[in-house]
């Protein structure tokens, strides 16, 4: 007996009364219905406006509520009851209200050139330094591999010149001083000069005897 946006109401003179906002009647109902969830209306109303839908959700009219949550790579924001493809270059996860970037990740170069549809990777060359290590050297990359292959604490080692351990080249293994090495060569020199002259002052005062 009441029109669309009316509710019976028996203190009223016509015995219905407008909705209340937030409230609707569609035609040929006498009672007023509360809007869902994410809508509303005006008082009066024979229909509200907005989603009956939350966010992230969509209109399906096999679930119990009439809504279900939106699938990964859609999204649906509030008071709409579509679940939308998000655009390319953004992903969602389910249930969401908006869609985010795609984080792009590029590999390290590392030295590579492109071109060719591949990449020629440059393997990185290993710089040896000398280290005095107790009375060796050692040839290493560091002075803590140093100190290491020489069984002593890292105090115990400093770097010197590279002529210590023979230029470059292999690493890890002792050396013995070269300065050290050269100082017993002028030694033997010495003592093979001092053998000579003994021996020719012996054999010329051998001779002045006979």
């Amino acid at each position: 007996k009441c029109g669309a946006g009316m509710g019976a109401d028996s203190s009223a003179t016509t015995g219905c009364s407008a909705c209340a906002a937030g409230y609707y009647s569609p035609a040929n109902n006498d009672t007023c219905y509360k809007c869902p969830d994410g809508t509303t209306s005006s008082a009066g109303a024979s229909e509200c406006t907005g989603s009956k839908c939350g966010a992230g959700m969509g209109a399906d009219s096999s679930a119990t509520t009439g809504c279900s949550r939106c699938a990964a790579g859609y999204y649906s924001p509030a008071n709409d009851d579509t679940c939308h493809a998000c655009p390319s270059g953004t992903t969602s996860g389910a249930g969401a209200s908006d869609c985010v970037s795609i984080a792009t990740t590029t590999k390290p170069s590392g030295g590579s050139s492109s071109g060719g549809g591949g990449s020629n990777t440059k393997t990185p060359t290993t710089v040896l330094s000398c280290f005095k290590c107790g009375d060796k050297y050692y040839k290493a990359t560091s002075k803590a591999v140093a100190a290491s292959t020489a069984g002593v604490s890292a105090d115990n080692c400093s770097e010197v010149s590279m002529s210590y351990c023979g230029g470059s080249g292999g690493g890890g293994t002792p050396s013995s001083n070269p300065q050290t090495g050269s100082v017993a060569v002028v030694v033997a020199w010495l003592i093979g000069l001092s053998t000579i002259g003994y021996a020719v002052w012996y054999f010329k005062r051998m001779g002045s005897i006979e």
